[in-house]
């Protein structure tokens, strides 16, 4: 993500706008894995684990 955005910083430099539309849509993409990553570890988190329902079901 460091890499996507010192490029963009250069392509502003450079005023090239295909380099900057390159840039930002990478960017943009990276910044929403990142967002989707820890929307999954937080919902990971939050809900209890269904390991003990299951096994007291089994042995009832």
């Amino acid at each position: 993500m460091a890499g996507s955005m010192i490029l963009l910083t250069y392509a502003i430099y450079r005023s090239d706008p295909v380099f900057i539309m390159g840039q930002c849509s990478g960017l943009f993409i990276y910044i929403r894995n990142i967002m989707l990553i820890y929307k999954k570890k937080k919902v990971m988190t939050a809900t209890p684990s269904n390991k003990f329902s299951l096994q007291k079901t089994v042995a009832e």
